[in-house]
């Protein structure tokens, strides 16, 4: 018997359960901490709230669940309704 490894080719690759700073989600995003902690209280129109982890003061956000939020807030561009 084989048994499976996550290695094993056609397996999937899960993601690590890494957790990420606001600075590095920021990067990820290309944008500021301060519209970071927006995303996370709820305050930036059109997208969800960014679930994030509370450790006292600090602030953290899985990688898994950025880019579960990155996906569910994804939007198919604007089509401009052109008249002839």
């Amino acid at each position: 018997m084989q048994s499976s490894s996550p290695g094993a080719p056609g397996s999937p690759i899960p993601l690590p359960d890494q957790v990420l700073s606001i600075l590095e989600v920021a990067r990820d995003l290309h944008c500021s901490k301060a519209h970071v902690y927006n995303a996370i209280a709820g305050q930036v129109l059109g997208v969800t709230p960014l679930p994030a982890i509370r450790m006292g003061r600090r602030v953290l956000v899985r990688r898994r669940s950025l880019e579960a939020w990155k996906d569910a807030n994804e939007s198919a561009p604007a089509v401009e309704n052109a008249t002839a």
